[in-house]
């Protein structure tokens, strides 16, 4: 799930949030910003 949370991440944050996105840790705030 990370793999496609860190594509959705990026899409939805900045590539610099990549990084993060990858353990997840962006998912959760990206969905609320959602």
């Amino acid at each position: 799930t990370g793999q496609i949370a860190n594509e959705l991440d990026i899409t939805t944050t900045r590539p610099s949030s990549k990084s993060v996105a990858g353990s997840g840790l962006k998912i959760r705030p990206t969905a609320l910003t959602s």
